[in-house]
């Protein structure tokens, strides 16, 4: 979160910001980030700082994988099994041949909203 948070102070720092009202994240479900644990880190980073009144808004991102053995290309449901909490092993949902992962493995700035000079 700190890079994050430095970046978003890098941004707002090359405009003319005089205030930062939401900072948008997209948060893909196979970081394993919690959501009250990033806005803890949010509030707690941004203190002392223009963003200190601004809101953090998180979107969750679903894990999307593609199988080379069928094609399938989608979704994964994961959270049935509590095993793969841990240690994750993803296999196609069509198939349970191996997968690669094409989404939910991001932690990405989509937006900030501001207030310019003038």
């Amino acid at each position: 979160m700190a890079q994050i948070v430095d970046v978003v102070l890098e941004e707002v720092k090359k405009h003319s910001v005089t205030d930062v009202k939401e900072v948008h994240l997209e948060i893909g479900e196979l970081t394993l980030f919690g959501r009250e644990q990033m806005e803890f880190a949010y509030e707690v980073l941004s203190r002392n700082s223009i963003l200190e009144r601004s809101e953090l808004i998180i979107e969750e991102k679903k894990a999307m994988v593609s199988c080379n053995s069928c094609e399938y290309e989608g979704e994964i449901d994961y959270e049935k099994d509590l095993s793969l909490h841990i240690f994750p092993k993803l296999t196609c949902p069509a198939c349970g041949a191996s997968v690669k992962i094409v989404g939910g493995n991001e932690c990405k700035i989509k937006n900030i909203v501001v207030e310019v000079e003038g």
